[in-house]
């Protein structure tokens, strides 16, 4: 069987790993659903959600342990000082967002009072001591980039890209000292340092953008949670992200960088200059296909690469939360035959 943990994090350094492995990615909501909870319940109880993750990873048999998706919101509403609103099934949102304002200053000691964020570090910890030993282990959290997002609005921050730079960066700084508290008690803990950035995609900012606001605060955030190379750091950004693949292998810190569908296997091993990488399987795929038609998919997408080093494979984006558990089988199984 594929999808050691030894493998995975070789494949995550760039390294040629002893067989292909393979991921899923997130599926915070997907767990959820397997196991009969919604996030609300679950975010009031870190050893039932722990309890979640745990029996989903171990029927998986393989891959990355991602801990408290569908719950990046929490660290955005803390800063805002809001509630989360729980659409269950949906991943829960901030309850609102704050105005652009330059005179205000999000404490980012509010983070400690969240009753949400101490229940995924808990459960982080909870599941890295009972699978730690099986499976790579990591946190979930967005990006600095992307939290700034979700606690003034997407759109506000997109304006302040043009209009006022200076304001963003602020922002931004904010966001990566959230983010960086956020981590910090659970570094003993995790294998992979894992963050999201949905609004850095290609289909929201340019690449003058991403390298301008984006890559530096990543870079700053990974070389410390990292700590020199002791955990991995994986980045992921769904959407076009082809026209920043250099920019993003310039990352400090990071080690492997996942991405969509929407990129291919090949042009990202050619951009990404020796960088491990995760992706792109379309988890539209996983969730509407039949098994034959996914393997064949798969199949595809692999023929793309001259050789598997440094690669993992993974769905482009998080699963949807109904995609059915035979398909996850069939997905997983394919690298059986690599």
């Amino acid at each position: 069987m594929s999808g050691s943990k030894a493998d995975i994090l070789a494949a995550l350094r760039g390294q040629t790993p002893a067989q292909l492995p393979v991921s899923l990615l997130g599926g915070g909501a997907w767990t959820m659903v397997q196991n009969g909870i919604g996030f609300r319940e679950a975010a009031l109880d870190p050893v039932r959600l722990a309890g979640a993750i745990v029996s989903t990873a171990r029927r998986l048999g393989r891959g990355i342990v991602f801990v408290g998706g569908g719950f990046n919101n929490a660290l955005p509403a803390a800063l805002a000082r809001t509630e989360l609103v729980w659409p269950d099934p949906s991943p829960p949102v901030p309850a609102r967002i704050l105005p652009v304002d330059p005179s205000i200053r999000c404490r980012v000691k509010e983070l400690a009072q969240s009753r949400t964020v101490e229940t995924v570090q808990e459960a982080t910890r909870r599941v890295a001591d009972r699978l730690g030993d099986q499976f790579p282990v990591t946190m979930v959290s967005w990006g600095p980039f992307t939290v700034a997002g979700q606690v003034f609005g997407p759109q506000a921050l997109l304006r302040l890209c043009l209009g006022n730079p200076g304001l963003l960066r602020s922002f931004t700084a904010m966001a990566q000292e959230a983010v960086l508290e956020f981590y910090r008690p659970v570094l003993d803990s995790v294998d992979i340092v894992y963050l999201a950035e949905p609004l850095a995609s290609g289909d929201l900012i340019s690449p003058r953008m991403f390298a301008e606001f984006v890559a530096e605060p990543l870079s700053e955030l990974f070389s410390s949670l990292t700590g020199g190379g002791e955990r991995a750091g994986l980045l992921h950004i769904c959407g076009r992200t082809a026209d920043r693949l250099q920019a993003v292998a310039r990352i400090r810190g990071l080690s492997a960088f996942s991405f969509d569908s929407l990129v291919s296997l090949a042009l990202a091993r050619d951009g990404l200059a020796g960088l491990g990488m995760g992706g792109n399987i379309d988890p539209l795929l996983l969730y509407g296909a039949g098994p034959s038609e996914i393997r064949a998919g798969v199949q595809r997408a692999l023929a793309e690469l001259r050789e598997h080093r440094g690669f993992v494979l993974m769905p482009g984006c998080d699963l949807a939360p109904a995609t059915p558990w035979r398909n996850i089988e069939a997905f997983l199984s394919v690298t059986d035959e690599h």
